[in-house]
């Protein structure tokens, strides 16, 4: 029989602060299961949630569950998608279903796009500026269907500045135009 690297239960080890080892991981921690956050319904009655997949690497899709109980739920976004805003340092609010289109804010650039759900392979499209980075996030979106528009929470360096805001990132209600020939970000003015 070949000895054991590892020592008895019973054996007390002393190690330097932070250089011991756990049979607890962080992949045991954040595997553990799958989180559900925002929920939502679209024009057929189909609900839609919010899911984390901590084996992505903690990655948020939002799934569309079956028409009935025999139909298994599919996953709506993308692989290289992440459903997810950092508007506020909260996070929270992050897409919205109108009819039978999604808007959601994308965590890698923060940008807000637009997906049909009538389509099986509806490619995202993105409905306001790529600014080189996350500079700018989006939350708490509503839709003003009488003037094809989304409505939402804009935080950061390219918005308006609203007096008595807290943090550091100035915030502004904005309104996102939805037409697919260009779309077009305006601050409303917050008086």
């Amino acid at each position: 029989m070949a000895a054991s690297s590892t020592p008895p239960l019973d054996q007390k080890i002393t190690a330097p602060y932070g250089s011991w080892s756990s049979p607890i991981t962080s992949d045991v921690v954040s595997g553990a299961s799958k989180g559900l956050g925002g929920t939502a319904v679209d024009s057929h009655g189909r609900l839609f949630w919010l899911e984390s997949r901590p084996k992505e690497s903690g990655r948020l899709v939002i799934v569309k569950g079956g028409n009935n109980e025999n139909e298994e739920a599919i996953d709506v976004t993308p692989k290289e998608f992440s459903v997810r805003t950092v508007a506020q340092e909260y996070g929270g609010g992050a897409f919205s279903i109108s009819g039978d289109t999604l808007v959601f804010s994308n965590y890698k650039d923060q940008r807000l796009y637009k997906q049909s759900l009538d389509s099986k392979d509806s490619t995202p499209v993105p409905l306001t500026p790529d600014y080189g980075g996350p500079q700018v996030s989006y939350a708490d979106g509503v839709y003003d269907t009488s003037l094809n528009r989304f409505i939402t929470v804009r935080e950061g360096v390219h918005c308006l500045y609203v007096e008595g805001a807290s943090g550091v990132d100035p915030l502004s209600i904005a309104k996102v135009t939805l037409d697919d020939v260009a779309s077009k970000v305006v601050d409303f003015k917050i008086v």
